[in-house]
């Protein structure tokens, strides 16, 4: 299977209440659109799910992690939206034409 996605999910380092917090960005490599996400302090591996119910195989994504410094995350994640469930990846893409949505299963 060829790669259809790349998820690259971002946390920050832990703060001085020890909550991390997590973004991801999303892009479909066909049309090479991405979508940016913050998804906040409870997130730890909504990412995944919700890339997940958009019904891809993982064969068919590629993802990668990377910790960043607190400071570092905020200014990346400053004016990211914040999507989280697959409805809003769909409506996020849907908006820069690129067709994404559940695969029919067998």
């Amino acid at each position: 299977m060829s790669v259809k996605m790349i998820l690259e999910v971002y946390n920050s380092k832990r703060d001085l209440n020890g909550n991390t917090y997590w973004a991801f960005v999303l892009t479909d490599v066909a049309s090479g659109a991405k979508v940016y996400s913050a998804l906040g302090g409870s997130a730890r591996g909504n990412a995944e799910i919700i890339v997940r119910q958009l019904g891809y195989d993982w064969e068919e994504m590629h993802y990668t992690s990377q910790e960043l410094g607190k400071r570092d995350f905020n200014n990346m994640t400053r004016d990211w939206p914040y999507i989280s469930n697959a409805a809003g990846l769909i409506a996020a893409f849907k908006a820069q034409g690129v067709k994404v949505g559940k695969k029919k299963r067998k």
